[in-house]
């Protein structure tokens, strides 16, 4: 079926008399499909009203269901608007919760599917054994270091490359824009933590830019994700929604008692003059010290796709998030979006010239190494 500029068509009908709108309507009551997809626009319209955006996914299946367009042709609109993969992202969504009915993860199956992501980006690089400063590319935008792998598997800390890495192989909307995570605190070398100043400002800045091409473009409102790094040891999410005027502030650790090293709250006090309202979001709580980065990845790729992050009360078993993070990553693997990096092709590059131009010792170096030996 064809396609239609509802732009054009708003602004030539816009004011015309009632005859004449009676007149264009008449084709489509006659047709049972045309009226079928106007009751399906219908929605779509409700949603984008309500929540700022439609809902493409149940769109393409509507019009599959109706068969207003073929399978086929549905297929390659999900292909093209990156939504192939949201099933395995609603799956894994309800995977990620503590389960009674299906217990803990095997931590060997664990190990065993991180072994083999290790031998696949191993294949990728051209190297049996991976070291901690190997990266690959992830869809050519962001670094991935294999030095992750042994954190997931030791259960260690993650920091802010690792969660970029793992927040660029989830899809999103093309309005969602991401930012890299943005520290709020900085510790000396005597340990003492203190606030940064104007912590924010780069990142206003680029909202600021997105927001102008936005006024000459049709991109619309934006909603923006970004991790911070809060008292130099602990990994939150912040989400910008322009639609709806609010900022979500998610912590995985707003129920411990931790003291603030500032008065300030430098979320709310940067973004507030965008007009939107801030507010902290319930969140999952995390039981330890150390998973605050696949908290955020989780709460992450959640909110890309426009699910809830869970309530105050819900527990998230983090072995399950490293399962979705490994698995990504075996996907990514199987499309080949992990290529090598321009930094470790360059040490290759740099690697191959060195052996290339090492001398064969002379008869006269070896004689003196003889002697010396001898010696």
């Amino acid at each position: 079926m064809a396609f239609v500029d509802f732009e054009c068509v708003t602004r030539s009908y816009a004011k015309v008399s009632k005859d004449n709108i009676d007149k264009v309507a008449a084709p489509f009551q006659a047709d049972p499909q045309k009226m079928e997809f106007l009751s399906i626009l219908d929605g779509q319209v409700d949603l984008l009203t309500m929540e700022g955006r439609p809902d493409l996914s149940r769109f393409f299946d509507l019009l599959d269901s109706h068969s207003i367009t073929s399978s086929k042709e549905v297929s390659t609109l999900r292909a093209e608007y990156g939504l192939e993969r949201l099933s395995q992202c609603l799956v894994y969504r309800l995977d990620i919760y503590t389960n009674t009915t299906t217990g803990p993860v095997p931590q060997g199956c664990l190990d065993t599917a991180l072994e083999r992501v290790v031998e696949g980006i191993g294949n990728v690089l051209g190297k049996q054994k991976l070291g901690d400063d190997d990266s690959v590319m992830v869809n050519g935008a962001v670094e991935l270091s294999c030095g992750v792998f042994h954190r997931l598997y030791s259960r260690e800390w993650l920091n802010c490359c690792d969660i970029a890495a793992a927040r660029e192989m989830t899809d999103r909307p093309v309005f969602v824009r991401l930012g890299l995570s943005i520290p709020l605190h900085k510790e000396d070398e005597n340990g003492e933590v203190t606030p940064l100043s104007n912590p924010l400002r780069r990142w206003r800045k680029k909202i600021d830019d997105y927001s102008c091409k936005g006024k000459n473009d049709l991109e619309g409102p934006q909603v923006y994700i970004c991790p911070l790094n809060v008292n130099a040891n602990h990994f939150t999410l912040l989400k910008i929604n322009e639609q709806t005027k609010i900022t979500y502030h998610y912590d995985s650790l707003a129920n411990l008692d931790r003291p603030s090293k500032d008065g300030a709250n430098p979320p709310q006090e940067e973004f507030k003059y965008l007009g939107v309202r801030y507010t902290e979001a319930p969140t999952p709580q995390q039981r330890d010290r150390w998973t605050c980065g696949l908290m955020v990845i989780c709460n992450a790729k959640g909110r890309m796709i426009g699910l809830l992050v869970g309530s105050w009360d819900d527990k998230v078993d983090p072995d399950r998030v490293t399962k979705g993070v490994v698995g990504d990553c075996q996907t990514f693997l199987k499309d080949d979006d992990l290529q090598p990096s321009p930094l470790f092709k360059k040490r290759k590059k740099m690697a191959e010239g060195v052996q290339k131009n090492v001398l064969n010792p002379s008869r006269s170096s070896r004689r003196r190494r003889e002697i010396t030996e001898g010696c």
